[in-house]
């Protein structure tokens, strides 16, 4: 279960490269849905079904983490890819997120299959740059994930711990 721990989100969000303002931003949707709602009020509009405040009595931290995720994609952080993306769509996104994080790996020129199967085609290449893809569940059928650096991995799991998120490895 997500928790409502806003120095647990600030620190995912600071980790995962998000400015201290946005992270700010984030640990506030963890404690105080409403207000950040009323604050950012085109945050939730796009992904919430229903009103926030059903969303959270559900979900605790569903705000907050639908909030890190945007930030992300809108930096190129992070890619969300459906389920039944081909190859080209998500080869193309793991591209641009590689290059919004400085990295060049050599990806692979083609794999068939799943966004899944092509995250886990990837892992080779980006391992030799130095990094490796981890995935935030946003209860969708869609896959969120961003590069880490390998070395971080345990860093990244105390993190979701503390913010309660469900995460993946694709390595």
């Amino acid at each position: 279960m997500m928790q409502r721990d806003a120095a647990a989100w600030r620190d995912l969000a600071t980790f995962l490269g998000l400015s201290p303002a946005e992270a700010e931003g984030i640990g506030q949707a963890a404690v105080d849905p409403a207000a950040f709602a009323a604050a950012h009020p085109e945050a939730a509009s796009e992904r919430l079904w229903g009103e926030e405040e059903e969303a959270e009595e559900r979900a605790p931290g569903t705000l907050a983490l639908l909030s890190l995720v945007d930030a992300l994609l809108e930096r190129n952080f992070a890619i969300e890819q459906d389920w039944k993306d081909d190859w080209s769509e998500v080869s193309w996104s793991l591209g641009r997120m590689c290059s919004a994080r400085g990295l060049s790996p050599d990806l692979p020129e083609h794999l068939e299959g799943t966004p899944d199967e092509t995250f886990v085609g990837a892992a080779a290449s980006l391992a030799a740059v130095g990094a490796v893809l981890w995935g935030i569940d946003i209860d969708s059928d869609s896959y969120v994930a961003t590069l880490l650096p390998l070395a971080r991995g345990a860093d990244a799991e105390a993190l979701a711990a503390r913010t309660g998120i469900e995460a993946q490895w694709w390595d």
